[in-house]
């Protein structure tokens, strides 16, 4: 069975199986968002600037979560102006 040429490659699918391209912003990976000198004002874990979301958190979190418990907090990134 020959694989039809309109079909990305497996290689080309996400864990989703969406095919993925070189020109669409996303979130993740992490990697492609733009170094930032900041941390959150309401956990103090480090900060990156995303095209899309604005600030999230270095591992890739939008919301906050408690670093002591890791217990989800109600708060979204936002740079501490200290």
């Amino acid at each position: 069975m020959q694989q039809d040429e309109r079909m990305p490659s497996s290689d080309a699918l996400d864990l989703e199986g969406n095919a993925v391209t070189d020109g669409t912003p996303g979130v993740t990976p992490t990697a492609t968002t733009a170094p930032a000198e900041a941390t959150c004002a309401h956990c103090g874990l480090p900060l990156a600037l995303d095209d899309i979301w604005g600030w999230i958190h270095a591992n890739g979190r939008y919301l906050c979560y408690d670093p002591n418990t890791g217990e989800p907090m109600s708060m979204p990134a936002e740079p501490s102006f200290t």
